[in-house]
């Protein structure tokens, strides 16, 4: 007489890939590793963007006009002389108006004491949030 033979596979057990990495780590030195390194490389390719960024801008804002000679207007001396002296006719407006506005300071510093210590507005108890009442 011939049985049957009754095959049952073996069922490994199913184990997390976090478990898998906590058995092959315990100590947690390459996870911590592995961390650093993922923010250093982030760290340098945002830098490095930034300064691609930059170094693009410059060059962007720091092309130099061209104009035509033609629209060049010629400046005679006199035209020169009278743009010194409108410069320096300003200069002498805004020292005078700078030192009329100094004419009516006093130079003397007045500390009034507070006649009370106690404010509300430097009070650290109304910062604190109270408990809600439990029922």
């Amino acid at each position: 007489m011939m049985g049957f033979v009754l095959y049952i596979p073996m069922v490994a057990e199913a184990v997390s890939k976090a478990e898998e990495f906590r058995q092959r780590d315990p100590s947690g030195g390459v996870m911590s590793i592995i961390a650093i390194s993922i923010v250093f490389f982030a760290l340098v390719c945002v830098s490095l963007v930034v300064r691609g960024y930059g170094a693009v801008m410059q060059h962007y804002f720091n092309k130099p006009v061209s104009v035509p000679v033609a629209a060049v207007p010629k400046k005679s001396k006199s035209s020169v002389q009278q743009l010194d002296e409108c410069i320096a006719a300003i200069g002498l407006a805004v020292r005078l108006y700078q030192e009329e506005q100094h004419i009516h300071e006093s130079h003397v510093i007045t500390i009034n004491r507070a006649s009370r210590l106690y404010s509300p507005w430097s009070s650290k108890i109304h910062g604190i949030t109270q408990l809600p009442d439990k029922k």
